[in-house]
């Protein structure tokens, strides 16, 4: 066979064999594409039915979810309580998701979130880009083998899914595309454009169940036992109070908040220990804090077991919690801090409820162990208030006030403002306090320079606090017969009063409209000014003046009030030489002649104040209101129009 001959052969065998290709491409078998019909009628993004709650058409009433976690199988089963099945709005619907994992059972509440989030992705149609064969090893390269598919199934009244779903993927810089296979045909691979349904159905059991560990309802919770193994005065604390009215059940059954049927804080009773008064915002913090915990963590149970150096099951670590109601009792057991996470987590079980034990994020640890001493009234009056007394007596450093409520102002033998002294009993009802241990009366509050403060109520009810002297340990305080506290050293500060600290301070006690003349120093010495026929103010022998300028100097002085009297004469005070003076005269005759010094005690000036000619004694003032009201004659002059 000559060279021509075998390159006639050879090229036709490679005809032959392109025909043959040819003809297994055209015979090869067409997949169809998945074709998915969503819930929604109308074309929607994904956006929009986030924004506009579209997801809450779905009439999806089961999800099942199947896949390997690194411990083995785990799958979930996602069911919509039939009582809430007609409930309009997603957030009112009840959802219950059971975990099956290690041969163990655990059913709980379901996330709303994330059953929305399944239904996002159930809510548009869509219709797959292309199919592909597949197996063995080959889905792993898909996401789709054994290991890291995830197998959904979602339930309709009208249709079934079932699907297996793998790896999302980026198409282009704002789209992604998912790989899917059909439940049953686990051969056929399918690229579904435009959707990230791994997102969607991938959350792990933490993103899937309720966080909130207690369904209790506090408005009928009617009690509460504490056992707090770590304060001796804790270890067995009890409050009470009534059961709901039939008319408070009914405001409930009827779909009525909790909180505006009856408050957590509402009518305590503190059984044990005996004798003591609740704090009732500490209280309510302490109690909605319980109610609304959440967990971080998740920690099942084998063979019933708490974890190992949990604490839980150490009676002189664990602390134990009861909120008890008509028809039921929720036992809360908190025990130690987690050794894992920088947040230090604390260990919680619910006793008698699901097989597992939480993680609480420390600082709700912290706002749900409680104490007597953070539940009690930690108000220096407590239930006593002092603003409602009529009597009250006052002794500091052997100085003696009293002063009696005649209906609705305070009198005294002292030209007193009863303003000073309302103020004086609201704020004592204001003060908080702390219980030190190991004080006694005798030894930490009595003295030689103690303070006291007697009330007197209309019902006859006296109460006598006595008030220790200030030391390095700071401010220690009892009310007769009672036990010691730490009073802040600030409010022990301000309880020490005496006669002079409930005085009218107010330089001028004539009113505004009663003030005739006004004297204040001039160029050529003091110019008087008095009101003209027209209620303006005059200077009859010297310049026109700003009517503004004067109204606004003498409110100001009407209202100031001097700071506090000096034990000091007035040439040390440099008022023997005053560096301004004013006289003030009102119309029922009396005249106020106030002198000022360039001398200051802590940056406030000086003063001097006599009525009637009378001798005054030397005070401080507020240097700010003196720079209002220090003024000369040529300062009020009125300004030139242009």
């Amino acid at each position: 066979m000559n060279r021509s001959t075998i390159v006639m052969v050879l090229a036709l065998l490679g005809l032959i064999g392109v025909w043959a290709m040819s003809g297994k491409e055209r015979t090869q078998e067409r997949l169809e594409p998945i074709v998915f019909k969503g819930f929604l009628t109308k074309e929607s993004s994904l956006q929009d039915i986030k924004i506009l709650n579209k997801d809450e058409k779905s009439p999806y009433t089961e999800f099942f979810i199947e896949r390997q976690s690194d411990a083995g199988p785990v799958s979930y089963s996602i069911k919509l309580d039939p009582k809430t099945a007609n409930e309009a709005k997603a957030s009112d619907k009840t959802w219950w998701v059971t975990r099956k994992f290690a041969g163990r059972t655990l059913r709980v509440k379901a996330e709303n979130y994330r059953i929305r989030i399944y239904n996002q992705a159930l809510a548009r149609n869509f219709r797959s880009s292309f199919a592909l064969r597949a197996k063995g090893e080959e889905l792993t390269q898909y996401g789709l083998d054994p290991k890291n598919a995830t197998r959904v199934r979602a339930v309709s009244p009208d249709q079934t899914i079932k699907w297996v779903i793998g790896n999302t993927f980026k198409l282009s810089e704002d789209s992604n595309a998912t790989w899917v296979m059909k439940q049953g045909q686990d051969d056929v691979v399918y690229q579904i454009s435009g959707f990230d349904l791994h997102h969607h159905f991938k959350a792990g059991w933490k993103d899937i169940r309720d966080r909130k560990i207690l369904d209790v309802n506090l408005a009928t919770i009617t009690r509460v036992e504490l056992s707090n193994p770590h304060d001796k005065d804790s270890r067995n604390v009890v409050l009470t109070r009534a059961q709901l009215t039939p008319e408070q059940n009914k405001s409930l059954q009827d779909g009525t908040e909790w909180s505006k049927v009856r408050k957590s804080s509402d009518a305590w009773t503190l059984q044990s220990p005996k004798g003591l008064s609740l704090d009732e915002p500490e209280l309510s913090g302490w109690l909605e804090s319980l109610g609304r915990m959440t967990a971080t963590e998740y920690v099942d149970l084998v063979d019933a077991k708490v974890p190992k150096d949990s604490g839980l099951d150490d009676s002189k670590e664990a602390i134990d919690i009861k909120m008890i109601a008509p028809d039921k009792t929720v036992h809360v057991r908190i025990g130690k801090l987690m050794p894992q996470g920088e947040e230090k987590d604390v260990y919680v079980q619910v006793v008698g409820g699901p097989n597992e034990v939480y993680g609480v994020a420390g600082w709700m640890g912290g706002q749900i162990k409680a104490t007597v001493k953070k539940l009690r009234d930690r108000r220096l009056t407590q239930s006593s208030k002092a603003a409602e007394a009529v009597a009250l007596t006052v002794v500091t450093r052997g100085e003696r006030f009293q002063a009696q409520k005649a209906g609705d102002t305070w009198r005294s033998q002292l030209a007193i403002d009863p303003n000073n002294v309302t103020d004086f009993l609201k704020s004592m009802d204001e003060v908080r306090v702390e219980w030190p241990e190991g004080m006694t009366v005798a030894k930490d509050v009595m003295g030689p320079r103690t303070s006291t403060i007697e009330l007197r109520w209309s019902d006859g009810s006296v109460r006598l606090l006595t008030i220790g002297e200030h030391s390095k340990r700071g401010d220690f305080a009892a009310w007769k017969g009672g036990e010691v506290m730490k009073v802040p050293e600030w409010n022990a500060g301000q309880l020490r009063k005496r006669g002079r600290d409930f005085l009218d301070k107010h330089l001028i006690q004539s009113a505004l409209g009663d003030i005739t003349s006004l004297t204040l120093p001039g160029a050529k010495g003091p110019v008087t000014l008095t009101r003209n026929d027209k209620g303006a103010w005059v200077a009859p022998r010297g310049p026109a003046l700003d009517d503004k300028a004067v109204q606004t100097l003498l409110a100001q002085l009407v209202r100031s009030e001097y700071h506090a009297e000096e034990d000091i004469s007035a040439a040390e005070a440099g008022l023997d030489s005053p560096a301004w003076t004013a006289t003030v005269v009102a119309r029922d005759g009396k005249q106020y002649e106030l002198d000022l010094s360039d001398k200051r005690k802590e940056n406030n000036p000086y003063g001097r104040l006599r009525v009637n000619g009378k001798a005054a004694k030397v005070f401080t003032i507020s240097a700010m209101m003196v720079e209002v009201f220090r003024k000369t004659i040529d300062q009020l002059k009125a300004k030139a129009s242009k």
